[in-house]
């Protein structure tokens, strides 16, 4: 059907365009459309308690990503170092990002999954300050009498951030 249509159209002496040219006209549409579909999500995404959740979690996690460089202070064995990061850093972060963790339970109209995510993320702060509430004991005393208890904490820190995922 097509082909008919072309050779006539050729046999009328018409102009034909690139395909190039027609595949840059495409490829300008589609950057628009995706454009405007990721405007609408991002607006979307930012506007009510949602947003402001999302608002909320990017402060959480940059208090996360600070806290948990304690990991690596823990390679270097400068204890004095580990146990002043652990008290002006580390636990400051957690005990912020607790408070975030309310800010946002005061949020209305969120989605249910973000209400369980909530619960959890309440659960996960309290597991990380216990951590280094123990990794700074563990420390002072140079034993490994806080093994376990390090352990088991860690493991159910897992354990929540597997269902976060």
């Amino acid at each position: 059907m097509h082909g008919e249509v072309l050779s006539e159209y050729k046999n009328n002496k018409e102009m034909f365009y690139s395909g190039w040219r027609a595949a840059g006209i495409g490829s300008l549409c589609c950057v628009f459309l995706l454009g405007i579909i990721f405007g609408y999500v991002y607006v979307e995404s930012s506007t009510g308690s949602t947003g402001e959740y999302y608002d909320y979690l990017e402060t959480f996690t940059e208090n996360e990503e600070i806290a948990t460089s304690l990991y690596n202070l823990l390679d270097d064995g400068n204890n004095l170092q580990v146990v002043k990061f652990i008290e002006k850093t580390a636990l400051p972060a957690w005990r912020e990002n607790l408070q975030i963790i309310h800010k946002i339970s005061e949020l209305d109209d969120l989605p249910p999954e973000l209400k369980v995510n909530n619960e959890l993320l309440v659960e996960y702060c309290k597991l990380r300050i216990k951590s280094c509430e123990l990794i700074s004991q563990s420390v002072l005393s140079g034993g490994t009498q806080y093994d376990l208890k390090l352990t088991t904490i860690h493991s159910r820190i897992e354990v929540i951030v597997d269902k976060l995922q």
